[in-house]
């Protein structure tokens, strides 16, 4: 089977589920190849040495538009995949794109986050596709509730790991008794790392037997730094900047907690690699993603959003608790089973074979003639807001979802 995704490879979630999925999916006989398009993505490629292997970026001079859509929908139709991945929200060229391709190429979406721009996103090109995955039962449940979504087409495929590179390793004890705190992913304001100077600022009132880690890069990282500075804290944080895929086994290996704040998130990949690692996550509270992934007080513990106090108890109690830590940090490599990467795959796998064998009805596509972006996929007033309102509101919209139940 011949799979396309429409994706281009960096630093980040989606581009990660593509890296897992390709030798998973070669085991089971499939070959699977990113595409992308466009000048913007030759060049940061190049720039940042990302691999360039099983894909292919066309139309790599130019920024237009309709030229690097009509590029794509070419290589596409000469190829002719069995079947073709698309995602919300990645590039939204990439994904307007799948409106002008032909109907008898089935295609599948994938959602990676819950925000309101991926969303709209999604609901964008709803009907051009065979079937949607949610990577958590809350963006399922949003994708049906709110966005017009059939239930029998929105699949929960959850991300997964390899467990085989955790299993066989041998954890690194604590030196002195030191609670080795570890913030990991991308450094961006909608992660909630701006609370953490000011949860570690109050840890060290109780005690200073910690020590703590930003691992990752991102646009927001001056900033955070400079928070640190201003609580005094720069010399008890080290940022060791971008880690690779094949050192985050040893990175969760060698700490003790995983530190996350996280105002939204799709599912939160870093938490069931914590796990696997034996590093327990405290994480804010997510309806239908953290909450489904932790069992609160049994495999990790969760807080409130932005609830800082709640935070550093949790912190405070595991530093002067070791036995509780020892508790959680076993059930949590016990329950993270259920995410493993070989799950992933099959799952994906029986879709694939479903949707190449049965697309259903899906319209036919646009003619490039009449090219523009998706109303969804276009910049909205959203984007006019300044940033501190906007955090604000995502953090309203997150809380009241904690009193909503979500299985």
């Amino acid at each position: 089977m011949r799979v396309i995704s429409l994706t281009a490879p960096g630093r980040n979630g989606i581009y990660e589920c593509h890296r897992k999925l390709l030798s998973q999916l070669a085991e089971r006989g499939c070959s699977l190849n990113w595409l992308c398009s466009g000048r913007q993505h030759f060049d940061r490629i190049i720039e940042e040495c990302s691999e360039t292997s099983n894909g292919e970026v066309v139309a790599p001079d130019t920024d237009n538009l309709a030229a690097r859509t009509r590029a794509i929908v070419e290589k596409i139709h000469e190829r002719s995949p069995d079947v073709v991945l698309c995602h919300a929200l990645g590039d939204p060229l990439e994904l307007n794109t799948i409106r002008y391709l032909s109907n008898s190429i089935p295609k599948i979406l994938i959602v990676h986050s819950n925000t309101l721009a991926s969303y709209r996103a999604a609901r964008a090109v709803r009907d051009c596709v065979s079937a949607t995955i949610a990577i958590s039962p809350r963006i399922k449940l949003d994708l049906i509730s709110h966005y017009g979504f059939r239930e029998e087409r929105v699949h929960v495929i959850p991300n997964g790991f390899d467990a085989s590179v955790y299993s066989s390793r041998v954890r690194i004890p604590s030196p002195a008794g030191r609670l080795r705190i570890l913030s990991h992913g991308r450094i961006d304001r909608s992660k909630g790392l701006f609370w953490i100077p000011e949860m570690l600022s109050r840890l060290a009132r109780h005690s200073d037997k910690w020590d703590c880690t930003i691992s990752g890069d991102g646009p927001d990282i001056a900033e955070l730094k400079r928070r640190f500075a201003l609580v005094g804290l720069c010399d008890r944080v080290k940022f060791i900047g971008w880690v690779l895929s094949k050192d985050v086994p040893e990175l969760m290996n060698q700490h003790d907690v995983l530190l996350f704040p996280s105002k939204y998130e799709g599912f939160g990949t870093a938490l069931i690699e914590a796990m696997a690692g034996g590093c327990v996550p405290v994480a804010s509270r997510l309806p239908g993603i953290t909450d489904w992934i932790i069992e609160d007080g049994v495999d990790g513990l969760l807080f409130p959003i932005g609830d800082v106090r709640r935070a550093v108890q949790h912190l405070a109690g595991l530093l002067s608790d070791r036995l509780r830590l020892a508790e959680l940090r076993q059930r949590a490599q016990q329950a993270v089973g259920r995410f493993n990467l070989s799950l992933m795959a099959v799952e994906y796998y029986r879709l694939l074979c479903d949707i190449k064998s049965l697309p259903g009805n899906i319209p036919a596509s646009e003619r490039m003639d009449h090219f523009n972006l998706a109303e969804g996929l276009r910049p909205a007033w959203w984007y006019r807001i300044p940033e501190p309102i906007k955090d604000y509101l995502r953090l309203v919209r997150e809380q009241v979802r904690v009193f909503v139940s979500i299985p």
